[in-house]
């Protein structure tokens, strides 16, 4: 197994190296128009709150009830929606997940694709150091390994290495400068 190759490998097996403050700043954004309802809503009940106690409207319904008499009534629908939103967050990470894991497979299936293709058709193995196969098969490599998480990284790296294009003295692949700590880290 090449160098790159063991390198992916261990790195795969890594914990998600993504920015947690980014991950949660990204989850708590509010859409502006619900801020703007729900600071709406709390100014008309704090208003109604001020006319039904202090000016006598009594068609607020808010004069001769207490603090605790308003807090029984507001506890079950304040929690149905705290439970509401928590879950809804849930359901749009796993839904951001799930999106995030079949555009990981689509890239690497396309990738395999591409490169049995030029092994197939294009003689890959055979071809001379400069070739333009050559040259296309290392660009898409490239891209592809900056594009994929760690675990798909060694997938393919163990891909290449198995079907001979990245060992020996002079490998089809040079992907020695490649940098598998690129950004796709975040993805895994």
């Amino acid at each position: 197994m090449s160098v790159v190759s063991q390198k992916a490998s261990s790195q795969a097996t890594g914990h998600n190296t993504a920015n947690p403050a980014e991950r949660q700043a990204s989850i708590l954004r509010i859409h502006p128009l619900w801020a703007i309802g729900i600071a709406l809503a709390a100014i008309v009940i704090i208003v109604l709150a001020i006319g039904g106690y202090f000016l006598g409207w009594n068609w607020t319904g808010f004069k001769g009830n207490t603090f605790w008499d308003w807090m029984s009534l507001l506890i079950t629908p304040v929690t149905i929606a705290v439970v509401s939103i928590l879950f809804s967050v849930q359901q749009s990470r796993q839904s951001m997940a799930e999106n995030a894991r079949m555009q990981q497979e689509a890239t690497l299936e396309a990738y395999f694709e591409h490169i049995t293709h030029l092994l197939l058709d294009g003689h890959l193995l055979e071809t001379p150091p400069e070739s333009p196969v050559r040259a296309v098969a290392r660009a898409r490599t490239m891209a592809t390994l900056q594009q994929v998480s760690q675990e798909h990284r060694a997938t393919i790296l163990r891909f290449l290495d198995e079907s001979g294009l990245t060992g020996g003295d002079t490998p089809v692949l040079d992907l020695r400068s490649a940098n598998l700590d690129g950004p796709a880290a975040e993805l895994a």
